[in-house]
């Protein structure tokens, strides 16, 4: 848009400047100069001065971290109980295997479903007279919130441990570190899903 038509950088209200500069405020990206976004607290900036080499794909990648890296914020902000211990600096944040991740998206929608935080516990579901709300391991007849069911059920058919707490509930990993967390919590996904919706029932 601005080295294909020339946009001036003070184009006025209603412009589609003016529109992209109100979207990259609302999603945290704050003016470091004329043609320059930067994300509070981290490294991610937009400069759309000077086209180069893969230019397009830098800045795909530079705004897909910021947003990233602002609904992690939303997430760490918020009163929930598994994110109070969670490490919020953006060198941190930054060790996550993005990559790998959005890669494990096309396998199944078990992963989707973990890896972007839609997977709901039977205890969800508390308010819904509908479907079971204990654990869903055979022999077990416990509430089925998320970390009893994922690691602490004794009936649950696997040893695996985590301290992480967002492998624990998303099944994020870091770069070089192994899947293992998301593919038994993709099973966890898979199981929630067999017992909350049988076949034949409905």
């Amino acid at each position: 848009m601005k080295h294909g038509s020339q946009i001036n950088w003070q184009a006025g209200r209603g412009s589609p400047l003016a529109v992209l500069k109100q979207w990259l405020k609302d999603k945290g990206w704050a003016i470091v100069q004329p043609w320059v976004w930067a994300v509070q607290n981290s490294f991610f900036r937009l400069d759309l001065r000077r086209p180069g080499n893969d230019f397009v794909s830098h800045l795909q990648h530079q705004l897909r971290m910021g947003w990233r890296w602002f609904n992690y914020g939303l997430f760490l902000n918020q009163e929930r109980h598994d994110n109070h211990e969670l490490n919020g600096s953006v060198e941190d944040f930054l060790t996550w295997d993005f990559d790998g991740m959005r890669n494990q998206l096309q396998v199944g929608p078990a992963y989707r479903t973990l890896l972007l935080g839609a997977a709901r516990s039977p205890a969800c579901f508390h308010s819904h007279a509908n479907f079971d709300t204990t654990c869903i391991w055979d022999g077990c007849d416990e509430l089925g919130h998320w970390d009893h069911i994922a690691w602490t059920c004794p009936y649950r058919p696997s040893s695996l441990t985590c301290c992480d707490h967002m492998s624990r509930r998303f099944g994020w990993w870091k770069v070089g570190d192994t899947m293992e967390c998301a593919d038994w919590l993709s099973k966890v996904v898979s199981r929630i899903w067999e017992t909350r919706y049988p076949k034949g029932v409905g």
